[in-house]
């Protein structure tokens, strides 16, 4: 055992007149103390982010489904009585709309109908394929995941490519500001 130093005799200081395996001591309990509270923030810390994260996802699709609601019976009617031109200006009011990117309808046979960018009309859709406008819940549905660089919500057309016959609005929905 040590001597207590001169001059503080009863004095009861941190670390005085104790060894260095008590001080060794006191840092580990201290230390580690300190490194579960910084693990436990960054634990809680993430699990908010990803809640936050899969909440404004679920969000943003809500939005973009009530988007293509709203738009639906309004391009279905002028399409039907051949008027495109009406048809195209309903759905170029959405486009630059958040989270809405653009706009195509797709026939059955995957044939762009109608596209915000012209030089695909015509053409053959490529990507992933979207389902079939038979298979389309009415109120629309999300096509893509969290994550995904390509995301889009479909809604069944009616009477678009002859009678009774159906196509798919996709709305091309900007994955990039959904993520941001």
């Amino acid at each position: 055992p040590r001597a207590p130093l001169p001059g503080a005799r009863g004095l009861r200081i941190w670390g005085v007149g104790r060894g260095m395996r008590d001080r060794s001591s006191r840092a580990t309990v201290l230390g580690t103390i300190l490194g579960a509270l910084v693990v436990t923030l960054g634990v809680a810390t993430t699990l908010s982010l990803r809640y936050w994260e899969r909440e404004q996802f679920e969000l943003t699709s809500g939005h973009a489904l009530m988007l293509a609601a709203t738009v639906t019976r309004p391009v279905e009617a002028a399409i039907a009585h051949g008027q495109v031109r009406a048809a195209r200006d309903q759905l170029e009011q959405l486009v630059g709309r958040p989270p809405v990117d653009g706009y195509r309808i797709v026939a059955r046979d995957g044939t762009i109908l109608m596209s915000s960018v012209r030089s695909e009309e015509g053409k053959r859709r490529t990507g992933n394929p979207l389902p079939d406008p038979w298979d389309i819940p009415p109120d629309g549905q999300l096509v893509g995941r969290r994550g995904a660089s390509e995301l889009a919500v479909v809604i069944p057309l009616s009477g678009v490519v002859g009678g009774g016959g159906r196509a798919t609005l996709e709305l091309v929905l900007g994955a990039g500001r959904i993520e941001a």
